[in-house]
């Protein structure tokens, strides 16, 4: 059950965002160039999310380069680590600048940057650098060094639920996703699904939280977020256009 002071949260979040709520779903639809802090996902405010949007200059370079973007992905779909067993993903997706080398002797441990084989080249594409430079001039101290692209081809592709890949992270940064479409009316579904964890209190406030991601949205991850949710992107069968979206991290230097 939501508590008063969830209630009255839930109140404020519908201020600025289109949404929905029962006492296990939240749903929402940012509102055009509105941001919002904070979507708190757990009761002691230990996750949480934020939501910001490109500037309109950037948006507009998305759209009138989306091509561009798009047709920079690999040639093959890409692949993950899981269990020391190299998985194919339903999707194309790459790893750029400083991505921390998997450490194969911890095989209970997964790697969501690349397959087995680590990539030779590391360096960001320059149509891609626009938005890893707008970022960073929104952070006031540690900035984003490490960028992974996901291109889905419709909606049909899709990224299961999973928690992020945490290999390297500085502690208490968040994780920044950005989404680009190619159809502005086609928007896919980001969701958030509370973990059953053994041990520990979840304290989460929904068991599933669903997000808009609409064009130049940017959804930040915060706190415990990874500890205790999945998320993921289903599929879409109605969909047909396609969607890239961009997600940046904070990487400990390597000396």
């Amino acid at each position: 059950m939501i508590g008063t002071k969830e209630k009255i949260e839930s109140k404020l979040i519908e201020k600025f965002l289109n949404k929905s709520i029962d006492e296990e779903t939240l749903s929402v639809s940012p509102l055009k160039d509105v941001a919002f802090k904070n979507i708190y996902l757990t009761k002691n405010k230990s996750a949480w999310l934020t939501i910001e949007w490109l500037s309109e200059e950037l948006k507009i370079y998305a759209q009138n380069h989306y091509k561009k973007l798009f047709n920079l992905h690999p040639e093959n779909r890409g692949k993950i680590v899981m269990y020391n067993e190299e998985i194919e993903s339903e999707r194309w997706h790459r790893s750029y600048l400083k991505t921390p080398a998997r450490n194969p002797d911890n095989i209970k441990s997964s790697y969501m940057y690349s397959g087995l084989n680590f990539y030779d080249d590391l360096s960001l594409p320059q149509p891609f650098q626009n938005f890893l430079d707008f970022l960073n001039e929104l952070e006031e101290n540690e900035k984003y060094n490490q960028v992974t692209v996901n291109w889905y081809a419709n909606g049909n592709d899709f990224i299961a639920a999973h928690s992020d890949c945490r290999i390297g992270m500085k502690p208490a940064s968040d994780i920044a996703i950005v989404t680009l479409c190619d159809n502005q009316c086609d928007t896919r579904e980001l969701q958030f699904i509370a973990k059953p964890i053994k041990k520990i209190e979840s304290n989460a406030i929904y068991k599933m939280v669903k997000i808009e991601t609409k064009q130049g949205c940017i959804i930040k991850m915060h706190g415990d977020t990874q500890l205790k949710f999945r998320h993921k992107v289903p599929k879409s069968p109605n969909i047909v256009s396609s969607r890239i979206s961009l997600s940046f991290r904070k990487i400990y230097d390597e000396h």
